[in-house]
């Protein structure tokens, strides 16, 4: 009884949470570990954030995946839980990850607790001894040479040569028939529909060497066509960018609703194998290839309708001319 009373009348231990990185600084793609270690009393049980709840819970990681909870007695009725993601970034100088709550409950009571933000180091893709641009060298004085001269004479010889050959040629041959009318140009949308086809029939997405391409090529002829139908600078702005860009009241009104969001998903996930060595599995290409051809689609009905494409020209039938005889 009297031990019993002691560990009743012992410290109660609040509930922590404490935030862990596996590396003091990234490259922009690496892959790292972010743990998360819930200390809390026996009779709670915690819940740790889901990547399904959407990556503006981790600042500027992006989420590869998470590891079952693990649970560690430490004694004097305290527990220690943990779980690790494996995340990665694409920010810029430093990724900002900021406080992140876990909620604990037992029975009906629930509390929570926050661990304290971080900020990691990115370092720059250009190596640290990379030289800027040098100074000309001094101009280094050659004798004149004598064979320009020969060569001008030779040109000369054989324009005149030249122009008498055509000359002579053009009182034999009779005119030449009219030009061909120009082809018609192809559109934006024309152009991403002929790379969408030629990537449907892409049939080994099963092979791992196989789906780092596919990404690639899906990626740029979806940010391709954004610049061209919209005019925004989709080939030169990061995924992040690029959604703050279609943020813009004057491109935001020429998008259906759901095609932002869908176009985020879709860049992220290619930026993830590009960049992350990510490999989806196959059916996850195929049908993120069918999510593009649906993106593509709402903007271009949407385009067609702000602004409808001029009608042809009407084609005026010139009558023949009537030759009266005197």
């Amino acid at each position: 009884m009297l031990v019993g009373l002691l560990l009743l009348a012992g410290p109660v231990r609040a509930q922590q949470v404490t935030a862990r990185l596996s590396t003091d600084s990234v490259t922009v793609g690496d892959r790292f570990t972010l743990t998360l270690v819930a200390e809390h009393p026996f009779r709670y049980t915690p819940l740790f954030p889901d990547p399904q709840d959407g990556d503006s819970l981790f600042g500027d990681l992006e989420i590869i995946s998470r590891s079952d909870p693990s649970a560690q007695s430490v004694g004097s009725g305290i527990q220690l839980d943990s779980v690790v993601y494996e995340v990665t970034t694409f920010a810029l100088d430093t990724a900002y990850v900021p406080a992140i709550r876990v909620h604990f409950s037992a029975d009906a009571d629930t509390t929570s607790a926050a661990s304290l933000p971080l900020i990691l180091p990115v370092t720059s893709l250009i190596p640290a001894d990379a030289q800027g641009i040098q100074d000309l060298a001094p101009l280094v004085e050659f004798p004149a040479p004598i064979w320009p001269y020969v060569l001008l004479g030779l040109a000369i010889l054989i324009l005149i040569a030249t122009i008498w050959y055509y000359l002579r040629e053009r009182r034999r041959t009779p005119p030449p028939p009219p030009p061909a009318p120009p082809e018609p140009e192809i559109t934006p949308y024309e152009a991403a529909m002929t790379r969408l086809r030629a990537l449907s029939e892409e049939e080994a997405l099963d092979q791992p060497e196989r789906v780092k391409p596919f990404y690639v090529e899906l990626s740029d002829l979806l940010r391709t066509y954004l610049e061209d139908r919209l005019g925004v600078p989709a080939l030169e702005r990061t995924t992040r960018e690029l959604m703050q860009e279609m943020e813009v009241r004057t491109v935001r009104y020429r998008l259906p609703g759901p095609a932002p969001n869908r176009i985020k998903e879709i860049l992220t996930l290619a930026d993830l194998v590009k960049f992350a060595d990510y490999v989806p599995p196959a059916e996850q290409g195929h049908q993120t290839l069918a999510e593009t051809r649906k993106a593509i689609d709402s903007i271009e009905t949407k385009q067609r309708q702000i602004a409808p494409e001029p009608p042809p020209p009407p084609v005026i039938e010139m009558e023949p001319a009537v030759v009266e005889k005197g």
